[in-house]
């Protein structure tokens, strides 16, 4: 949907986000890290489907050296030139408006919801603004199919998710596992409960906390954790 709202705009811009403002959370940090190609394939894609006259990467600071490396090695052979912009360490940073704010030569702050980014974001333009794991998606998405892709996670909520794991688990870090796998699961794979354990926080700060071990079985998902009244949101745990 918005890929389409973007597309019947002129002029469009993208964005590839990663500012990763949230504080429990290290996923996009991990993906640029290790993956930079594939976050970039993706944002080239989309600057195709939607005819986007600018593409832009949010990332964090740390991260525009490695970035921008990446793209050179990419010369050549990208339809579009990729702009890379240093993200502000702040937790609001990455909200998809505080992202076109900054775009737009302005400071990293949500502003109002009456006109959304779609239709007029960056400079007024229509703009789509993409979490680098998302990107990521449509780049295997568009290599291997839909149908491969529907291979991982729930007939609902297909695919999979990468998590950040930490607090009193044996092997803190950043995981990728399917839509479905039961939370006890996903604790396991990250070595375990390193403690006994009274609760769980699932989605971060806009998440929830769930009883343990009584919420073990339950599916992360959004469809599985809504009874328990949580999210996977960012993917925190």
């Amino acid at each position: 949907r918005k890929l389409a709202a973007v597309a019947a705009g002129k002029r469009a811009v993208v964005v590839a986000n990663g500012a990763e403002g949230e504080p429990l959370s290290s996923k996009d940090r991990w993906l640029l890290s290790r993956a930079p190609h594939l976050v970039l394939d993706g944002l080239q894609l989309v600057a195709e489907a939607t005819s986007a006259a600018e593409a832009y990467a949010y990332v964090p600071d740390d991260l525009c050296a490695p970035i921008t490396s990446a793209l050179v090695e990419r010369h050549g052979l990208a339809r579009i030139r990729v702009t890379v912009v240093a993200a502000p360490d702040a937790f609001i940073s990455g909200e998809e408006s505080a992202a076109v704010a900054r775009l737009s030569g302005g400071p990293a702050v949500p502003r109002d919801k009456a006109r959304m980014v779609v239709t007029a974001g960056v400079r007024g333009r229509p703009t789509l603004v993409h979490n680098v794991e998302t990107l990521a998606h449509l780049a295997l998405v568009a290599r291997r199919g839909p149908q491969w892709f529907r291979e991982a996670g729930t007939p609902d909520e297909p695919g999979t998710f990468l998590s950040t794991i930490s607090g009193g688990v044996v092997n803190p870090g950043v995981y990728e596992f399917e839509y479905g796998i039961a939370l006890g699961d996903v604790l396991a794979a990250a070595g375990g409960p390193a403690a006994r354990l009274q609760a769980v926080l699932v989605g971060g700060y806009h998440g929830a906390w769930v009883k343990w071990p009584s919420a073990s079985g339950a599916p992360v998902s959004r469809a599985g954790l809504r009874p328990l009244g949580a999210s996977p949101g960012a993917g925190i745990i």
